[in-house]
Formats: C-alpha cells, sequence, structure tokens
C-alpha cells in the first residue's frame, strides 16, 4: 500500500472526460543546478492523457495505458534544466480541454545527469 494523487478527472462541460487547466504543485529543492530526468510513476486506462511538467523549462508528453488503474509504472519523461535552490514543479494534464480519463499517480523522481 502507498499513497497516490486519485480521480484527477473531470467530467465538465462533455460527456468524454476533458481537463479543466487544474494543476499540482510540489516544492522541492534542487541541491545544484543542472539537467535532471524525470520519471513519473503513475497508472492510467489509456494512451491518450497528455502531462506536462513545468518548472524554468517545460516537459509534455503522452502516457502510456499502464494497463489499469491499479497498474502502476515508471514512465520516463524526459530530461528539465533546474536552478539550485527551492523550484516549484507544477503538474498539468496538457492543454485545457484536450481529451482527459483517470490518472493515479504515485511520486515524481528527479535523477541528477552526471
Amino acid at each position: 500500500n502507498f499513497s497516490y494523487f486519485d480521480n484527477w478527472k473531470s467530467k465538465y462541460p462533455h460527456h468524454r472526460f476533458k481537463n479543466t487547466g487544474n494543476q499540482a504543485h510540489w516544492k522541492i529543492i534542487v541541491p545544484e543546478n543542472g539537467s535532471y530526468k524525470l520519471w513519473l510513476h503513475c497508472a492510467t486506462q489509456t494512451n491518450t492523457n497528455v502531462i506536462q511538467i513545468s518548472s524554468e523549462q517545460s516537459l509534455k508528453t503522452t502516457l502510456p495505458n499502464t494497463g489499469g488503474m491499479d497498474v502502476f509504472q515508471n514512465i520516463y519523461l524526459g530530461e528539465i534544466k533546474l536552478d539550485e535552490g527551492v523550484q516549484t514543479l507544477t503538474l498539468t494534464g496538457g492543454q485545457k480541454m484536450e481529451v482527459w480519463d483517470y490518472v493515479r499517480i504515485g511520486n515524481i523522481t528527479l535523477k541528477r545527469n552526471k
């Protein structure tokens, strides 16, 4: 058992799920300037969810179908440059009004490139 960010969805204004522009923010302490690889530990049931993570730079990708809402996988999102100090990572479901289905997020992992 572990905690995860759940039920990120919206049924308004269409019968299909749509992203309403909601965001989640995390304050992180970056130990040193550099390029960091990002992984998202998540569960999805479709391969159409667009997710974006941004700070000073932005990464946007389409999440794969992990095989169901209880099947979590580590998805590599790419690399992002971060400055030393307190930074805010913002996660949003792509552009407002894009098709959006259920997504469960367990955690975000950053690893500095050497």
